[in-house]
Protein backbone atom coordinates (compact mmCIF):
# COMPACT_ATOMS: atom_id res chain seq x y z
CA UNK A 1 0.00 0.00 0.00
CA UNK A 2 3.04 2.34 0.99
CA UNK A 3 4.35 1.73 -2.27
CA UNK A 4 1.31 2.70 -4.25
CA UNK A 5 1.25 5.94 -2.69
CA UNK A 6 4.63 6.86 -3.18
CA UNK A 7 4.50 6.16 -7.13
CA UNK A 8 1.02 8.16 -6.78
CA UNK A 9 3.32 11.22 -5.21
CA UNK A 10 6.10 10.71 -7.85
CA UNK A 11 3.41 10.75 -10.58
CA UNK A 12 1.49 13.88 -9.34
CA UNK A 13 5.26 15.78 -8.74
CA UNK A 14 6.40 14.76 -12.22
CA UNK A 15 3.01 16.23 -13.59
CA UNK A 16 3.51 19.19 -11.18
CA UNK A 17 6.99 19.64 -12.55
CA UNK A 18 5.93 19.28 -16.08
CA UNK A 19 2.81 21.41 -16.43
CA UNK A 20 5.12 24.36 -14.38
CA UNK A 21 7.38 23.70 -17.75
CA UNK A 22 4.63 24.10 -20.01
CA UNK A 23 3.63 27.11 -18.77
CA UNK A 24 6.87 28.71 -18.30
CA UNK A 25 7.31 28.03 -22.22
CA UNK A 26 4.13 29.46 -23.00
CA UNK A 27 4.94 32.47 -21.08
CA UNK A 28 7.67 32.62 -22.69
CA UNK A 29 6.67 32.18 -26.13
CA UNK A 30 3.99 35.21 -25.52
CA UNK A 31 6.65 37.36 -24.00
CA UNK A 32 8.78 36.06 -27.32
CA UNK A 33 5.60 37.33 -29.38
CA UNK A 34 5.37 40.60 -27.65
CA UNK A 35 9.14 41.66 -28.04
CA UNK A 36 8.76 40.44 -31.77
CA UNK A 37 5.87 42.71 -32.43
CA UNK A 38 7.69 45.85 -30.35
CA UNK A 39 10.92 45.40 -32.93
CA UNK A 40 8.38 45.08 -36.05
CA UNK A 41 6.47 48.59 -34.81
CA UNK A 42 10.54 49.86 -34.36
CA UNK A 43 11.21 48.90 -37.91
CA UNK A 44 8.50 49.94 -39.13
CA UNK A 45 8.76 53.09 -37.98
CA UNK A 46 11.89 53.23 -39.09
CA UNK A 47 11.22 52.62 -42.45
CA UNK A 48 9.06 55.60 -42.83
CA UNK A 49 11.56 57.94 -41.17
CA UNK A 50 13.89 56.52 -43.81
CA UNK A 51 11.52 57.07 -46.78
CA UNK A 52 10.81 60.35 -45.15
CA UNK A 53 14.38 61.45 -45.31
CA UNK A 54 15.35 59.87 -48.59
CA UNK A 55 12.38 62.26 -49.82
CA UNK A 56 14.00 64.65 -48.23
CA UNK A 57 17.21 64.00 -49.94
CA UNK A 58 16.48 63.75 -52.87
CA UNK A 59 14.77 67.05 -53.50
CA UNK A 60 17.78 68.23 -52.26
CA UNK A 61 19.65 66.69 -54.73
CA UNK A 62 16.75 68.04 -57.33
CA UNK A 63 18.22 71.70 -56.26
CA UNK A 64 21.72 70.97 -56.86
CA UNK A 65 21.09 69.02 -60.50
CA UNK A 66 19.34 72.36 -61.57
CA UNK A 67 22.02 74.80 -59.99
CA UNK A 68 24.55 72.69 -61.77
CA UNK A 69 22.21 73.19 -65.04
CA UNK A 70 22.17 76.49 -65.05
CA UNK A 71 25.33 77.19 -64.39
CA UNK A 72 26.80 74.91 -66.73
CA UNK A 73 24.17 76.92 -69.14
CA UNK A 74 25.78 79.98 -68.26
CA UNK A 75 29.41 78.43 -69.08
CA UNK A 76 28.65 77.63 -72.64
CA UNK A 77 26.34 80.60 -73.40
CA UNK A 78 29.64 82.69 -71.90
CA UNK A 79 26.49 84.93 -69.97
CA UNK A 80 28.31 87.41 -67.70
CA UNK A 81 28.48 86.75 -63.72
CA UNK A 82 24.97 88.14 -62.02
CA UNK A 83 23.99 87.95 -58.41
CA UNK A 84 21.45 85.44 -59.13
CA UNK A 85 24.41 83.03 -59.43
CA UNK A 86 25.26 83.11 -56.45
CA UNK A 87 22.90 81.15 -54.80
CA UNK A 88 23.90 78.30 -57.66
CA UNK A 89 27.66 77.90 -57.22
CA UNK A 90 26.93 77.63 -53.22
CA UNK A 91 24.55 74.78 -54.38
CA UNK A 92 26.26 72.96 -56.80
CA UNK A 93 28.75 70.89 -54.59
CA UNK A 94 26.34 70.90 -51.66
CA UNK A 95 25.37 67.43 -50.70
CA UNK A 96 23.66 65.84 -48.26
CA UNK A 97 24.38 62.27 -46.90
CA UNK A 98 21.47 60.13 -45.71
CA UNK A 99 21.39 57.99 -42.76
CA UNK A 100 19.62 55.61 -42.28
CA UNK A 101 17.73 54.64 -38.35
CA UNK A 102 19.17 51.74 -37.65
CA UNK A 103 17.63 50.87 -33.90
CA UNK A 104 15.48 48.23 -35.28
CA UNK A 105 17.99 46.63 -37.05
CA UNK A 106 20.92 46.95 -34.57
CA UNK A 107 18.50 45.61 -31.58
CA UNK A 108 17.78 42.35 -33.79
CA UNK A 109 21.00 41.59 -34.85
CA UNK A 110 22.22 41.38 -31.12
CA UNK A 111 19.07 39.55 -30.62
CA UNK A 112 19.45 37.03 -32.77
CA UNK A 113 22.45 35.10 -33.68
CA UNK A 114 24.28 35.94 -36.80
CA UNK A 115 23.61 32.03 -38.13
CA UNK A 116 20.23 32.46 -37.82
CA UNK A 117 19.39 35.65 -39.85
Amino acid sequence: MYLLYAAGEIILAVAGILLALQIDNWNEERKTKELEQKVLIQFQSDLNADIEAIHEVNLWYDKTINSCEVLVHHLKKSIPFHDSLKTHFNLWNDFQLFNYRSGAIQFITILVPHHSL
